[in-house]
């Protein structure tokens, strides 16, 4: 279920705290997760695509997340 998939990366990503000051956009489709939003830098994009990978349910990840 995409929308519960949505919700446990959301969850796993609050618990990080790794988009804290930085809003994730989750999105969903059949399994494949796709991230998109503004980080404070590289390390807490690709920190933030790793926590995603790791939810349960989770197919792939596309990480479009940028960073300033």
């Amino acid at each position: 279920n995409d929308a519960l998939l949505i919700t446990e990366v959301k969850s796993a990503l609050a618990q990080d705290g790794v988009a804290k000051d930085s809003p994730i956009i989750v999105d969903c489709d059949h399994g494949k997760i796709l991230l998109s939003g503004v980080m404070k830098s590289a390390e807490d994009a690709k920190r933030a695509g790793n926590i995603a990978a790791r939810a349960p349910g989770v197919v792939a990840v596309r990480n479009q997340l940028t960073w300033h």
